[in-house]
């Protein structure tokens, strides 16, 4: 009883500091959340891609390309090393695809096509 005795004591000598530190406590939080009124919502943007096919543009690729261009945006650049880098270092472009040749028929023959 003895401690709690002068615990009251020593929050009463300092009532006013803890009633202004609680009444800026409150302040500081009620701004906070006015300021934070804007939410944030997702939003799906594609991608911006580079498809350097040099395979036939027929079955299992043609399909391919296709998918990718449903799902991303096809940016169309010349096919040189110097303004592929350029257009990824501008970002022009997110990514670039590579098909190799004969990619169609490596693929259909089980092997694992690489460019």
């Amino acid at each position: 009883m003895t401690v709690f005795k002068a615990f009251l004591k020593v929050l009463n000598k300092n009532k006013f500091v803890i009633i202004l530190y609680t009444v800026i406590l409150v302040f500081f939080g009620a701004f906070n959340m006015k300021t934070s009124d804007n939410t944030t919502n997702f939003v799906a943007t594609k991608p911006d891609i580079l498809i350097i096919n040099k395979d036939e543009n027929e079955g299992i690729t043609k399909n391919l390309v296709n998918y990718i261009e449903k799902n991303s945006n096809i940016i169309k650049i010349e096919d040189e090393e110097e303004d592929i880098n350029d257009a990824l270092f501008y970002r022009e472009v997110n990514y670039v695809i590579y098909i190799p040749e004969n990619y169609r028929q490596d693929f259909l023959a089980g092997k694992n096509p690489r460019y």
